[in-house]
C-alpha cells in the first residue's frame, strides 16, 4: 500500500485513506477517481477471509485469486503495472434496498452473501462469486438515486460469462426480467451478449465470451478468457456446494 500511496502522490491523484479491522486484521484502503469520477479503490486485503453466511467454508481473497493472480504477472512483464495491483477484489453499488438487491445478486446471478466486518456503522451487504465482490451500501435518501432507464448496451455495466446463453434467457425470461440481446464478430468467432438492469438500474451483462482470445496491444500473449477464469470458476463451484 505504501508503493500504492507513493505513486498516487507522484501522479498528483487526489485520494482519500480508510482502515477497516475484522478478527485482528486490518486492512488499509485507497479511494481516488477515474477522469469521469467513477470511484477506485485499492486495498491490501489478500488475507481477508471470504466466509460465506451459510456454510463454514472460508477462504482468503489470496487463494481465490490465485490464477488471476499468475495470470497478472504474466501481463505485468509486458505492460507494467505502476500501482503494483493483483486483482479485481469487488465493486461496490449504492441502492435503494439492501434486500432486495442482496435477493436479486444472490438469487438471479448466483453470488453468495458472505461475512461483513462488524465494525461498519451502515447498512449494508456483502456477497462473493466467481472471484470478485459485490459491496451493497444502502443509499441515505433513495428517493434521489436516478430511475432506471433504457437498456443501453454502451452504459457502465459490470460483465459475467455462462455456459449456455440459451439458459440464461430462459431463465431471465421466467423470471420476467426485461433484456436486450446484442452479438460481436471478431475473427470469425460470435459472442452473444445479454444485457439487464439490477433493482438500481445497474447494468449487467452476460456473454459467451469464453473462446474470445485475450490479446494485449503490446507483446504477442494471448489468452482465452476461459483459461484466464479456469480457477475462478472452480472456487465458485466449492462455493456452491457450501451453500447447498
Amino acid at each position: 500500500m505504501g508503493a500504492v500511496e507513493k505513486k498516487l502522490k507522484e501522479m498528483e491523484i487526489k485520494y482519500k485513506r480508510a482502515r477497516v479491522e475484522e478478527g485482528g486484521i486490518q486492512v488499509d484502503q485507497l479511494f481516488f477517481h477515474d477522469p469521469d469520477g467513477f470511484m477506485i479503490e485499492i486495498c491490501d486485503c489478500d488475507n481477508l477471509p471470504v466466509v460465506p453466511l451459510v456454510g463454514e467454508m472460508a477462504r482468503t481473497c489470496s487463494r481465490v485469486n490465485l490464477q488471476i493472480l499468475q495470470q497478472q504477472q504474466q501481463l505485468r512483464e509486458i505492460v507494467g503495472n505502476p500501482l503494483h495491483l493483483t486483482s479485481m477484489n469487488h465493486v461496490s453499488l449504492i441502492c435503494r434496498s439492501v434486500e432486495e438487491s442482496i435477493d436479486f445478486y444472490q438469487n438471479v446471478l448466483g453470488f453468495v452473501p458472505i461475512r461483513r466486518p462488524g465494525s461498519f456503522d451502515f447498512d449494508g451487504a456483502w456477497l462473493f462469486g466467481f472471484g470478485i465482490g459485490i459491496h451493497l451500501l444502502q443509499s441515505e435518501d433513495p428517493e434521489k438515486l436516478p430511475k432506471k432507464t433504457e437498456i443501453n448496451p454502451k452504459d457502465n455495466h459490470i460483465s459475467f460469462q455462462c455456459e449456455s446463453m440459451g439458459a440464461v434467457e430462459k431463465k431471465l425470461k421466467e423470471m420476467e426480467i426485461k433484456y436486450k440481446r446484442a452479438r460481436v464478430e471478431e475473427g470469425g468467432i460470435h459472442v452473444d451478449q445479454l444485457f439487464f438492469h439490477d433493482p438500481d438500474g445497474f447494468m449487467i451483462e452476460i456473454c459467451d465470451c469464453d473462446n474470445l482470445p485475450v490479446v494485449p496491444l503490446v507483446g504477442e500473449m494471448a489468452r482465452t478468457c476461459s483459461s484466464v477464469n479456469l480457477q475462478i470458476l472452480q472456487q465458485q463451484q466449492q462455493l456452491r456446494v457450501a451453500q447447498q
